[in-house]
């Protein structure tokens, strides 16, 4: 998603918003990567399926057909997911490990 912060209106640096397909959970997916880019640069939010699941379960629970996030930096550099609610999903930002252990595991 590209960067949708107006600065004088919000208390995000970033903030961008995703939208999935529900039936994605049926995929056989290791991990789900959220992106924000700002200008040359992006940031990442990374969920192995568990966290995921199990963080935004509430979300599975409706009758929509999509999955919405609205992912977002603040100003001290942590990560929040706010759609509905304010979720603190800072452990989540740029967490390259969770795919690096995935892959180790594999070996």
């Amino acid at each position: 998603s590209k960067n949708y912060v107006d600065h004088n209106e919000t208390k995000y640096e970033l903030s961008g918003w995703n939208v999935l397909p529900k039936n994605i959970l049926e995929k056989d997916i290791s991990h789900f990567v959220f992106a924000i880019q700002n200008n040359d640069h992006f940031e990442y939010f990374i969920f192995s399926r568990v966290e995921f699941e199990q963080i935004f379960k509430d979300k599975f629970s409706n009758n929509d057909k999509h999955l919405h996030f609205y992912f977002a930096i603040d100003y001290y550099g942590n990560g929040v997911e706010h759609r509905s609610e304010e979720l603190d999903v800072t452990k989540y930002h740029n967490n390259w490990s969770s795919i690096v252990e995935f892959i180790n595991r594999l070996n």
